[in-house]
Formats: C-alpha cells, structure tokens, sequence
C-alpha cells in the first residue's frame, strides 16, 4: 500500500490461494483466509470472524465491510455472513503479506460504500477478471458491466471575441 489506512470503511480483492494457510493480506490483523483452506473475514484475534465453506484456491471477488458494529463478508456478490463486533482491524499497511497465492486487484475504501455501489464495483470486477459468470444470477452485473458517471455534458459558451488579451477569455 502506498500508505497506511488507518480506519478502512470496506475493501474489495479479486484473488486466489496457491496454499493453505491463514493470511493477513493486507497486513495488520485483517485475515482473509483460514488454515483449513476457505475464505474467512476476521481480525481482533478472530473477534469477529466470519467463516465461508468457500476454497480459496480459486478465483473469487472478496468484499469486505469493517464499519463499526457492522461488519459483512461478500463473495462473488453473495452475503456469507455478518458480524455486530465493536472494534475498527488494525491499520492496513502492506499486501501480500503471509499470503501464497494471486492478487489481481485490491480496492479499500475509507468511507462506507452503499449497497448498490458495492454491486458496481463487483461487477465491474467480475467483467474485468472475467469472473462474471461466479456472479448470482440475480445480480444486477452479471450479465453486462456497469456503467459509471451517468450521461456526461459538456457547454461550450464560446470566446469572448471582442477581447485585446492574447489569452482568450469566456464570455
């Protein structure tokens, strides 16, 4: 990471494991895989821990919610589980670390991100990571991207012609 985040709000990670093993990808207490070999959300020595039957040796978009008194596990846009734990991971400060396997893309935000929001961004790793099809059929991305930024509209007024500068001026 370029930086320290200190008070990560959610992260979303395209990866997969090439071992077993408990991670802390993202550095700090922030584990995102067991021992056992599945994708697990915890941290604060497993106060919370939200625990998937899902391998992670193969390809999965993670998002992960770390308000506080509030914190969910996302997998390829289902909900695993969720939490009501009182406490914020500790800074994130690295990635990669104690971790054997693939990242393709990692994306932490420090504010809260809404609901339909995090379907954006899911899907637009999904189509990205050509993982779309991993998607539920019910989500709203699974068969064609999102679209960010809506219409965009540019007005042009023109340039003041009547102006003596040699930089033109707006009307």
């Amino acid at each position: 990471l370029r930086q320290v985040i200190s008070e990560p709000a959610m992260a979303l990670l395209v990866l997969r494991t090439t071992e077993n093993g408990e991670s802390t990808i993202l550095g700090g207490d922030l584990g995102l895989t067991s021992s056992s070999g599945q994708f697990q959300f915890s941290y604060n020595n497993q106060n919370p821990i939200i625990q998937s039957a899902r391998s992670s040796n193969t390809w999965a978009i993670l998002a992960i919610s770390m308000d506080i008194g509030s914190q969910n596990l996302w997998i390829d846009g289902d909900l695993i589980g969720s939490s009501t734990n009182s406490n914020l991971p500790s800074p994130l400060q690295s990635t990669g670390k104690q971790f054997s396997g693939e990242i393709a893309e990692i994306l932490i935000f420090e504010d809260s991100v809404t609901f339909s929001s995090r379907q954006k961004v899911e899907g637009y790793l999904a189509h990205k990571w050509g993982l779309k099809a991993q998607l539920p059929s019910l989500h709203p991305f699974q068969s064609s991207p999102p679209a960010f930024g809506g219409n965009q509209f540019i007005t042009w007024f023109g340039i003041d012609e009547n102006t003596t500068s040699d930089f033109p001026r707006l009307p």
